[in-house]
């Protein structure tokens, strides 16, 4: 695999991104339809590249049928069955956010859907981003303003949040400190 996952040997091993990409070069997947892989990319990208990371209720539909129609070419593989169902669960998550100065937990309360699986989800979403992000500053030099910028404005969110910060400290004490942010 590309950009510093040589060593990756598992999906489990491996972010989204990368799972993605290895199943659309990879001519493993030869049997999936290469139409329904870049569409997948193309919302994630749209998502994970949006500085606020906000969507519309239409783009969400529109996402939530590309990972259906992945998914259904997929569904001969082993745990697919139970990811896909996962995936159904998040997606079927009122996610609005709420008036700021309540405490409670964003979106609408679901049954069977705890608000610390949210939580983890939305840590895995940030921590992602943040590796894309090292991974496209780190080597190039000059690294790419907009990457640059992006990273900024995520390392300043996950240091607004103190327990976000906390829980990101790791990745601000290596390859963070490297990158020159202003």
């Amino acid at each position: 695999m590309p950009r510093g996952q040589a060593k990756i040997t598992r999906p489990d091993q491996c972010d989204a991104a990368a799972l993605l990409n290895l199943i659309n070069f990879c001519d493993h997947f030869s049997f999936i339809e290469q139409r329904a892989v870049r569409e997948v990319i193309r919302h994630r990208n749209e998502l994970m590249h949006s500085s606020e990371m906000k969507v519309s209720a239409q783009w969400m539909t529109h996402f939530h049928g590309s990972l259906d129609r992945l998914l259904l070419q997929l569904r001969h593989v082993p745990g697919i069955a139970a990811a896909a169902q996962e995936i159904q669960e998040i997606l079927s998550v009122d996610w609005s956010v709420s008036i700021p100065g309540s405490d409670r937990v964003d979106g609408a309360q679901r049954e069977g859907l705890e608000p610390e699986r949210i939580s983890h989800v939305e840590t895995q979403l940030l921590r992602e981003r943040l590796q894309e992000l090292l991974l496209c500053t780190d080597g190039q030099a000059p690294p790419d303003p907009q990457d640059l910028e992006e990273l900024g404005k995520l390392q300043d969110f996950l240091r607004s949040q103190s327990d976000l910060e906390k829980l990101f400290q790791g990745e601000f004490c290596g390859p963070l400190s490297a990158v020159q942010l202003q």
